[in-house]
């Protein structure tokens, strides 16, 4: 993405308020635009254009009072360094909680917004023109719309279809992310899938420079609990409870023995003792390294056997259209990357990928499950005494070397189980060997079923980029062509596509204050406040259904002013609005001293007073 930076630009501000800390995002676009059919530009100015903070803002709920210095203030500051002052006041700020705070009460979640609202209103100008717009938790469903955006508009594949034909019509990728704790899945269905499950999906609706619409089907689906740190989490918690069940069963003859106080994990590396952290009822973890039996324990997570509305379903219950791998390429970030990264895997996902639309990435690179697999299985049997030793780990922390053999074994479980990405790549699963890997992926386009990446031609892929651009592309003025098309289905933003839109469910890309309650009779997309979008472009569909009200209010009350005025003031009031040359006519006498008499006004005969 370009940097752009000059009087006729404007500026965006995102902060990605996650799990284990805050990033604030800036970004910009030039204040004009062009007559091209592309999106308008937003580009970001260099790596300076972006700055964490630990840990994650949901830690803040038992001291709140902490939060502003230590974690808003480095934020907001950096913002306003990069930002010309000058361009502070015309700057929108958002602040977006993702699934830690997700996992918080709601009083809790408002405590923390509201101080946050406070500060910024309180240390900055930065636009905020609604608190409850602006500063929020939002669901999954709305992560994961703003990630596919961010990825396909970084690929190039939202302007240029034509450079990323995958067949059947189809030329965009699907999104996978997972976090601490929570997980995210993105994509297009082919056409025939497209079809069949439209009320599924989400429509994503921009603007391209020239003010034309663009329209997407989505399908978006988000798993709570299922990111790897909360997966890990449920996972000790399974090893407890079995744990205790059989400790309780009488037919045990151990169930006394001392030595169910320890618990084997196939998912720690082997020797691993956790003896610093005992669990419930002081038992304690000892790894045993063995991936497929660690495969086995986790799979249960994925919740395959819950009850699903239609067919097919994903996991957790979660109904979808069916993934066609022969067109649906995913792209993987946040744990997907982080994991497959690690360089104790680095030559299973080399870094510095060279495919095509990849080109310049740091990071990336084929997937192929037999090498990975094989990887995390070698890392798992390892001595946890010599892991610890070893120059390979020297720079690990340790609290990320005894989850690792558990995060391999759940991305795969994730992966291959629950989202059904094919064992076997483009790539020759029988190829082992890591240099005919590369060489592979280097000769070859993004065809591959799944790739994981951190960035693309040197920029982070993030999902803060998805709601910039959304808030770019509402700025284009719709183009006349289009002017006479109803407003709904031209308004920039996302929403459910079967036609029941729900408020809490829509999100529109500018956020501006118009309306101080709303009308539910109106049909369309909603924005953030609960308000009907069909008004946000001309304002005309609540104006014209109020007119016809306020001027029957206006005639009541001129019609009640009129007759409690009295008889004689309302002939000297008509007498005053009858023009000069009439009132002879009409009244007797041209002077207000003859009313005193009493004309009648229609046929000119004396009236008593």
């Amino acid at each position: 993405m370009p940097s752009i930076q000059s009087k006729a630009t404007s500026y965006g501000i995102v902060i990605d308020a996650g799990s284990s800390g805050s990033r604030v995002q800036i970004y910009s676009w030039p204040s004009t635009f062009t007559s091209k059919l592309t999106l308008p530009k937003v580009g970001k100015g260099g790596v300076d254009w972006y700055k964490k903070v630990n840990p994650g803002i949901s830690s803040y709920s038992t001291h709140v009072d902490d939060l502003a210095e230590s974690h808003l203030e480095p934020l907001i500051e950096h913002a306003k360094d990069i930002i010309p002052r000058e361009k502070h006041a015309e700057t929108p700020i958002f602040l977006y909680a993702t699934a830690g705070m997700r996992l918080l009460s709601p009083e809790d979640q408002q405590k923390i917004l509201s101080r946050t609202c406070e500060y910024i209103t309180a240390k900055s100008t930065f636009l905020l023109t609604d608190c409850d717009a602006h500063i929020k938790v939002i669901d999954g469903e709305t992560e994961g719309l703003y990630g596919w955006l961010a990825l396909n508009y970084m690929m190039g594949a939202l302007d240029a279809p034509d450079k990323h034909n995958h067949g059947k019509g189809h030329h965009t990728y699907g999104f996978l992310d997972m976090g601490g704790a929570s997980a995210q899945v993105a994509f297009a269905p082919n056409a025939t899938e497209a079809e069949k499950h439209m009320d599924d999906l989400y429509s994503v609706r921009l603007r391209t420079q020239s003010g034309e619409p663009r329209e997407f089907g989505v399908f978006v689906s988000t798993w709570l609990g299922y990111g790897a740190n909360q997966a890990h989490r449920r996972y000790i918690e399974l090893l407890v409870e079995e744990a205790q069940a059989k400790s309780s069963s009488p037919s045990n003859d151990d169930a006394v023995s001392s030595e169910q106080e320890v618990i084997i994990d196939p998912c720690s590396p082997n020797g691993y003792r956790d003896d610093d952290e005992p669990l419930l009822g002081g038992r304690i973890l000892q790894g045993s390294g063995n991936l497929t039996e660690c495969l086995s324990k986790t799979y249960p997570l994925l919740s395959k056997d819950l009850p699903c509305k239609d067919d097919p379903c994903l996991f957790g219950g979660v109904h979808a259209p069916a993934i066609d791998f022969d067109v649906n390429h995913f792209i993987g970030v946040s744990e997907y990357w982080h994991t497959m990264k690690s360089r104790l895997f680095a030559d299973v996902v080399p870094l510095g990928g060279s495919d095509k639309e990849l080109e310049g990435a740091a990071g990336g690179g084929a997937y192929d499950y037999a090498t990975f697999s094989k990887k995390v299985q070698n890392f798992c049997a390892r001595d946890w005494s010599e892991i610890k030793k070893a120059k390979d780990t020297k720079n690990i922390d340790k609290d990320q070397l005894k989850v690792l053999c558990f995060k391999g074994s759940w991305v795969m479980n994730v992966l291959h189980s629950g989202f059904g990405v094919p064992r076997t790549s483009a790539l020759a699963a029988s190829t082992s060997g890591t240099d005919k890997v590369v060489d592979a992926a280097a000769n070859k386009g993004f065809v591959d079923h799944f790739k994981s990446i951190d960035t693309i031609n040197g920029v982070e892929l993030s999902w803060t980029l998805g709601k910039m651009i959304l808030y770019a592309s509402s700025e284009v003025p719709l183009a006349p062509t289009w002017a006479t098309v109803n407003s709904s289905q031209t308004v920039v933003g996302y929403g459910p596509n079967n036609g029941n839109f729900i408020p809490e469910k829509f999100g529109i890309g500018k956020v501006v204050p118009l309306i101080p309650e709303k009308d539910d009779d109106l049909d369309g997309w909603w924005d953030d406040y609960g308000f009907n979008v069909t008004t946000l472009s001309t304002q005309s569909t609540l104006s014209q259904r109020r007119l016809p009200g306020l001027l029957m209010f206006a005639a009541i009350f001129i019609m009640m002013a009129y007759v409690l005025t009295g008889k004689f003031r309302r002939r000297k009031l008509t007498f005053t609005l009858t023009p000069k040359r009439y009132r002879r006519r009409v009244f007797g006498t041209t002077t207000p001293s003859g009313l005193e008499s009493g004309v009648n006004l229609v046929t000119n005969a004396a009236t008593p007073v």
